[in-house]
Formats: structure tokens, C-alpha cells, sequence
């Protein structure tokens, strides 16, 4: 059996024409991208009308700074002994600042500040107080140090420019 093909009936490609209401100005199928932009002189344009606008930067490029001021790299702590360190940023925009703790002997690792609070095994003992451009903190644990324990702190300070301190 052969397959029979007809001519393609070309009224379809035809498009009908646009369709005017009486209280449009233009027919429907023209908008105002349609229309062409309007004339203007050259001489009206010139560097001094054009508005230059300077990329945006980053005022902010300096970091959150962390000083640790007790204990010392390689000090033993006893058991009721406080970790003291002191975070500020020169621009005073912390935005957010986490505090973990790495007991070396165990090598247990703790969350000590999570950027609101101090975690339940910190609350009860350990502070942050406002300082100039940043806070300080005396962190104490709970149940105190175990015996002969030699902590890693790590601290992420983020200020609001996106800037972090990683120690």
C-alpha cells in the first residue's frame, strides 16, 4: 500500500490580522518594545550626563582578630582553670562567633560557644563580655578539666563583611 501525501494547505501560516478595540491606541499585537526609541541629539550625550557608578567593594577587608591570653600553647590546665581569649574586629561588625574546644589527652571535641549561647556543658561557668570592638571570654567547663589536660581552642570569627578568623 502507498502512502498518498497531499499539498500542505498553506492558510495556516497566514496570520489573521491583529485585532484593534476602540479604546486602544495601537492594536494588540504591538507593544511598547515595539515602538522605536526616541530621537535624541548627540550633543545631549556626554561623559558629564553619564551617572558612573563604581563597583561594589569591600570597605571591610581586614579579619576578626582572636588573642589567647590564657593558658599558654603548651600549658597544662588544672582542673578549675578558666581559657581565657579575647575576639575583636576594627570595624566592631562581628556577625558571628563559634568556640570549640579539642581536650588533647582524650581528644574529645566540644562546642563551647555556638554564635549565641554557651552550650549546656559551658553555661553555668564560663562568660563573654563586651569589650572594645569585640568580646572576651572566660570559658570554664562544667565539671572542670580532667587532670593534666592540655586543650586546643578553635575559634571562627565572621564579621558582617564576610572577613573570617580561623585559629
Amino acid at each position: 500500500m502507498a502512502t498518498v501525501w497531499s499539498p500542505l494547505a498553506m492558510t495556516h501560516l497566514d496570520l489573521p490580522p491583529p485585532i484593534v478595540e476602540e479604546t486602544v491606541e495601537f492594536p494588540l499585537s504591538m507593544s511598547h518594545l515595539d515602538l522605536p526609541p526616541p530621537i535624541v541629539e548627540e550633543t545631549e550625550i556626554g561623559l558629564e550626563a553619564i551617572e558612573w557608578v563604581v563597583p561594589l567593594a569591600a570597605t571591610d577587608i581586614i579579619s576578626p582578630v582572636v588573642t589567647y591570653i590564657y593558658p599558654g600553647e603548651f600549658d597544662t590546665l588544672r582542673v578549675a582553670d578558666p581559657i581565657i581569649f579575647s575576639t575583636v574586629d576594627l570595624t566592631s561588625n562581628l556577625r558571628r562567633i563559634l568556640v570549640a574546644v579539642e581536650i588533647v589527652t582524650t581528644g574529645i571535641q566540644e562546642l563551647v560557644h555556638d554564635g549565641l549561647s554557651f552550650t549546656s556543658t559551658y553555661i553555668g561557668r564560663s562568660s563573654r563580655t563586651v569589650i572594645e570592638n569585640g568580646f572576651e571570654y572566660v570559658v570554664r567547663r562544667r565539671q572542670g578539666w580532667p587532670t593534666g589536660t592540655q586543650v586546643r581552642v578553635r575559634v571562627w570569627a565572621v564579621d558582617s563583611a564576610g572577613n573570617i578568623e580561623n585559629t
